[in-house]
């Protein structure tokens, strides 16, 4: 038992200082999110007596898909709403500012699940969806190529003045197309 007992003290003496170091990395209570911005597409502004709040199309943060403003500010509310309408009717995104953690909204509506307050808001240009790369430009025909889309027009011109039907000018047609493809490789 004695020996044991000096084994940890001479642990404790080496190796307390590590004890602490990681009790000082351990989070204590609740960890907080900071305010944070994010981007919303809007797909609805709506006001209403105790508040404006903004649904965007995809969650700013894990499961918030509303943004809501106490109308309590008539001035700032106004702002806000002005700001929210014009970024829905122009099609621009929000740029928001709110922080993840303040549930205090839900005195004004904004639920506790889905949504949290605004804080701060703007217009900023949506992000252009990247086009695809235009085709190839076909490279121009050789000259034999040339020589062949020719004689492939001179035997159209050949046949049509031999038609003597829709169904025959229509052959000449499928002819000249098949004469075509077999020109180029």
């Amino acid at each position: 038992m004695e020996n044991a007992m000096l084994k940890a003290k001479r642990f404790s003496n080496r190796y307390g200082w590590l004890v602490i170091v990681a009790a000082t990395w351990l989070p204590c209570g609740d960890s907080q999110a900071a305010p944070q911005w994010s981007t919303c597409a809007p797909a609805e502004v709506t006001t209403y007596q105790g508040r404006i709040h903004v649904r965007c199309q995809s969650p700013v943060a894990p499961g918030i898909v509303f943004l809501a403003l106490s109308t309590t500010d008539p001035q700032f509310a106004s702002r806000m709403l002005g700001i929210g309408v014009a970024a829905f009717v122009s099609g621009k995104s929000l740029t928001v500012f709110f922080d993840p953690s303040d549930l205090s909204g839900q005195a004004v509506g904004c639920m506790n699940t889905d949504c949290r307050l605004i804080q701060a808001l703007g217009i900023v240009e949506p992000t252009p969806a990247s086009s695809p790369s235009p085709p190839p430009t076909p490279r121009p025909p050789t000259p034999a190529e040339l020589a062949c889309l020719n004689a492939c027009s001179v035997g159209e011109g050949s046949c049509m003045a031999a038609a003597h039907s829709a169904a025959d000018r229509q052959a000449c047609v499928s002819d000249r197309k098949s004469c075509d493809q077999a020109c180029r490789p």
